[in-house]
């Protein structure tokens, strides 16, 4: 009776073990299939960040750094944005728009207002979370 609960209990580890593997290789081809994408998301939203710091930063912003904004907001960053995401990039955006019209509708070329850089801030914050979901919690806290 031992001696069958013994290969009985073996057998049981032995199918355990193999569906454990079977499992940590399905993870990890998921893991292998969302790298591109994964990669990519990174690239545009540390590109999104830094030339929304660096326009909420300047004195008075390039056009060239305006339009990329712009670019990174029809474009790439539709693609990739969560919800939170949108909502900040929305918020910097109607900010900067407001801020680069004048009432006659052409572009003005003063100081922006100084809320852009709480809003920079606060999508590099969006992004990060939203990274951190997808790559590694430990992106997600905050020291």
């Amino acid at each position: 009776m031992a001696e069958k609960l013994l290969k009985l209990l073996t057998a049981a580890i032995a199918v355990a073990g193999l569906l454990f593997g079977i499992y940590r290789f399905l993870d990890v081809q998921s893991i292998e299939a969302s790298k591109p994408y994964l990669t990519k998301k990174l690239e545009y939203c540390i590109e999104a960040v830094e030339v929304a710091a660096s326009i909420a930063n300047a004195d008075v912003p390039s056009q060239k750094e305006i339009e990329r904004f712009w670019q990174l907001y029809w474009g790439a960053m539709g693609l990739f944005e969560n919800q939170i995401i949108t909502q900040a990039m929305i918020e910097f955006g109607t900010t900067l728009k407001d801020a680069t019209q004048t009432d006659e509708g052409s572009k003005g070329d003063g100081p922006l207002p100084s809320g852009l850089k709480g809003q920079s801030l606060k999508l590099a914050h969006e992004c990060r979370g939203e990274l951190a979901t997808e790559w590694s919690p430990s992106w997600g806290k905050q020291n």
